[in-house]
């Protein structure tokens, strides 16, 4: 979901996150760079947990052995940032709610590589948690 993040911040290094072969399309809501990563961070492992089991299950070891247990990695990645005092909201950041649409719209259309398909329902909901920052559920 890099792709998300560069939609939201035309600051975002094209050529150090994957997938590198996207195109350039977006970076208008001009949100800032690390925010827009802690914000969408839970809510990208939520919609990729089914699709990248391994992955996920590494994110819980590591939170394991530095003391912060989690249920799933969604969670676990939700709970650090909201303890350190991280931003988890993209509503907190200033993206107007009327935005979500439209990034929905660049992702999908971007056709970005990542462990699950990228389709436009998955990405609404994983936009509207994140636009809300409550911690992330199950995105289907």
């Amino acid at each position: 979901m890099w792709s998300l993040a560069r939609r939201l911040d035309p600051r975002h290094n094209r050529n150090g996150c994957p997938p590198q072969d996207l195109p350039r399309t977006g970076g208008t809501f001009d949100t800032p760079h690390a925010q827009t990563h802690s914000a969408v961070l839970p809510y990208a492992a939520a919609f990729n947990a089914e699709a990248a089991p391994e992955a996920m299950d590494r994110i819980v070891r590591a939170l394991e052995e530095v003391g912060r247990p989690a249920p799933d990695a969604a969670t676990g990645l939700w709970q650090l940032a909201t303890d350190i005092g991280a931003n988890t909201s993209l509503r907190a950041l200033g993206l107007p709610e009327s935005a979500l649409d439209e990034i929905v719209t660049q992702v999908v259309d971007a056709d970005p590589v990542n462990p699950r398909r990228v389709d436009a329902e998955g990405v609404r909901e994983l936009l509207a948690q994140a636009y809300a920052g409550a911690a992330p559920t199950p995105i289907r």
